[in-house]
Formats: C-alpha cells, structure tokens, sequence
C-alpha cells in the first residue's frame, strides 16, 4: 500500500517541524513542508490525493489560488485551514473539501481530521516511538507511562508516570540495544501538543518572548534535533527547526539582557548535557558579542548555529563532557569512541559547510572550538596565529558554558572566572589576547 501524502504549509518553521514528527511518528506518511502557496499547489499537483494543513495567514490574499488548483487537479484532497472561514473559498467552487479549523487547535483534533479524511485509522499506532534522548528533556522524570515494544502489537509497560529516567536509566536502555521506546498516543500527542503551544506563542508576540520562554523552548527543540539525527540524520526538517532555535536565541539577544539575567536562568536547567550545553553556548557567546560592539545579526547567526551543531554528531553526553587532550587521555574509552571525540569538530563542521546558504565561517567556528592559543587543542592543534577574532570568541564562551557545568548550581561567577583566566594567561595572543582584554574592559557591565 503506498503511504499517504500530507502537506503542511506554516509561517512558523517550529510548527510545522513539530506537526511533521507528530504525523511521521503516528502514521506510515510522507510529509511535505511547503513555505508558500505556489510551492503547495505544486505539491498538491503532484499528489492529487493528499491532505493539506496550511494557515489562512500564509497566503497573502492567494488561497483562492490553492482552491482553483484543488478544483482543477485535486478534487480528492482535503484542505483544512488554519484561521478564517468559509468566505475565503470562491462562491464558484463551493463543493471543495475544504474544512476551517481555529487557528491553534489541539494536536488530537488536527490528527483525528487527518486520519478521517485520508482514512487511514488503521495505520495510526496505538503507541508511538520516541528515542531514549527524548524522554531526558528538562526533568529526570517522565510525564506518563512508557512502554517497550517486544513484538508486532506487544508492548510491556517499563516505567511509571513520575519515574526517574535519568542518565543511569538512560545508559541501562542503551546497553540493553533499545534505541526507542513508545508512548500511549495521547501522551504522544500531548507532548507534541506542548511544543507546538510554546512555539505558537512565540511566533504569535515576539515582542512578549521572555529568556524563560527562549532557554526552554531551545533546550526541547535541542533534543528533538538531536535525538531525531541519531537515527535519521540530518534532514531538511531538522535543518528547518535548527534554524528556527537559532531565530528565536537571537531575538532574544536583541532584547538585550542582562548577562548575569541569562547566566542565572541557564544555570536552572542541567539535567541533559548536550542539550543545556549548546544552548546555554548558543545565548552567552550572542550576548558576549555584544559587550564587544559586535551587533550585527549576521555575528548572532553565526555564533548561534555554531553553538547548537558544534557537538550535534556525539551520541552521548558522556563525550561531550570531555574538553581537553589531557582529559581524553586519562578517560577510559573504547578505541571508536576516542576517535568519535577527536574526530567530532571536524565531522559537524563538513555538515555545516554542507548546508545550504550557511556562511562558510561557521564551518571554521565548529572546527575549532577545541583549538587552544598554544597549539595544545584538537582537532588540528593550531594556535592563536591561526584563529580569528570570532572563533576565539566562541572557544571562550566554550570555556565558561564548560566551568559552569563543572560548578555547583548557583555558584558560578564570572568576575572570578574572569580573574582565574587572567592569572593563568589563558587568553593572552593573537584574537584571543583581544577578545579577552576587551570582555575584562567590559566586566563591569556584565
């Protein structure tokens, strides 16, 4: 049987990612995100039978355009829109099946429209997958029950609402081989529901976008990128949703906080490494430029796409944590995994360089974010003769997201990280002298 088609058409990149896992998590489907109403007439063209989530916002005036074309080449596709009424169809084409939904229904509804009209209830799963990294977003605990599949429709209940799923349950699961564990479809839909709220909200008042509202959002969307390109790599809408976190991170920079504001709040939320990590990377180093006069958007870009793909190709946070040469080399890891963490800025910077349209300094930033000013780092050992201004930026922003994780919650001070590196003249040559006399410079507004 060949899988059907739905097509989603959203101003928010966040929204449609999050309908797209939603769908692909609950059906065997093919989706396709569109960004306007041409590119989805010409998909619908394509697939006269699909169905079609779009929001009346999007079009511009032209959703007659869809309309005519579902007349012409598509009477068997069902349009559901996002806002508006009935008054947007031309008076012509009144037997289209068309259906206006509320601007943010809850995901249940949508899924249930969807499966009614492409009448595919029989493919939905009564349980639904989601990897091992997903469950460990924000809290130790899960919100609902969580279940391993043993056999085609078996399933064994192995933890409880409120149970702890930690980094020692984690690891248990990884050595029993689970990749994925599955979720009762109204959880499943519940936590989709939860991120497609938060990302709604934001698009629908970025003016009224609080470093809560932008710490947590990024921390969700960090785990969903990478658990997703474990096992799927990294696809058009991981792409997509990569750049709407770095969207969000730099709005909110723009907003222009405190940065003792944003160091205290990242310092609430550790409970996943990687994901903490890049996105408390992806707001300091933004902020840290702008106490050097860099303001422009394209330095924001810059700083924070290579703060949430610098260590997007390690599997663990175990590998993540490791900074130093020294450090690799007193850790005991098989022969794979130490090639993994000297190889890794070198295989995420070939992903970044592989990106379309992404200027190729990123590329240089994710290489060498473990270089050290005297040529002791990896993956090249180059020194300070061989890093710029905004790499050796990036290395210390690095520096201090790597000692607050190292330090007891609510520890953490800059004026003494700042005084600590001083005296160890840890930032001394080249850019790194630069950057890091003028950050000294500007202490007092931090």
């Amino acid at each position: 049987m060949s899988k059907s088609t739905i097509i989603l058409t959203f101003r928010n990149d966040v929204v449609s990612d999050v309908y797209s896992l939603a769908f692909e998590g609950m059906f065997d489907s093919h989706v396709i995100a569109c960004a306007d109403v041409s590119s989805t007439c010409r998909a619908l063209r394509e697939n006269p039978d699909a169905c079609v989530l779009i929001e009346s916002a999007i079009s511009g005036g032209s959703l007659s355009l869809l309309f005519l074309c579902q007349a012409s080449h598509a009477k068997r596709a069902n349009v559901f829109v996002f806002g508006g009424d009935r008054s947007l169809v031309p008076a012509e084409l009144p037997d289209l099946r068309v259906e206006f939904l509320p601007e943010t229904p809850p995901m249940a509804e949508v899924v249930g429209k969807v499966e009614a009209a492409l009448r595919i209830g029989h493919q939905a799963m009564e349980y639904c997958r989601i990897t091992l990294k997903s469950l460990l977003v924000r809290s130790a605990k899960v919100r609902c029950d969580v279940y391993l599949k043993l056999g085609d429709e078996k399933y064994i209940k192995v933890l409880h609402a409120n149970d702890c799923f930690d980094e020692a349950e984690y690891e248990r699961f990884r050595a029993k081989k689970v990749d994925f564990l599955y979720l009762p479809r109204a959880d499943f839909l519940g936590l989709m529901d939860d991120l497609l709220s938060k990302a709604t909200e934001l698009n629908r008042n970025p003016e009224k976008i609080t470093t809560d509202a932008a710490i947590n959002t990024n921390l969700a969307i960090f785990q969903i990128i990478h658990s997703a390109f474990e096992t799927d790599g990294f696809t058009p809408q991981l792409q997509k949703l990569t750049f709407a976190s770095v969207g969000l991170a730099i709005n909110t920079i723009k907003k222009n906080p405190k940065l003792s504001e944003l160091l205290a709040r990242l310092d609430q939320d550790r409970d996943s490494y990687l994901a903490w990590h890049s996105t408390a990377l992806s707001f300091i180093c933004c902020k840290l430029a702008t106490l050097l006069g860099w303001h422009s958007e394209a330095t924001f870009y810059k700083l924070s796409l290579a703060s949430m793909l610098h260590d997007i190709v390690l599997p663990s946070d175990e590998l993540a944590r490791i900074q130093t040469m020294e450090e690799l080399k007193r850790v005991n890891l098989p022969d794979e995994n130490r090639a993994a963490v000297l190889r890794h800025p070198l295989d995420a910077a070939q992903l970044v360089l592989a990106l379309e349209e992404v200027p190729g300094e990123v590329g240089f930033i994710v290489e060498q974010h473990h270089e050290r000013q005297d040529g002791s780092g990896f993956p090249r050992g180059v020194d300070h003769k061989e890093i710029s201004s905004i790499s050796a930026l990036f290395v210390i922003s690095h520096d201090i997201v790597t000692t607050m994780a190292e330090t007891e919650p609510s520890q953490f001070q800059m004026p003494q990280f700042l005084a600590s590196r001083e005296r160890d003249k840890a930032y001394t040559k080249g850019a790194f002298g630069q950057v890091f006399r003028a950050l000294i410079a500007k202490s007092s507004e931090m």
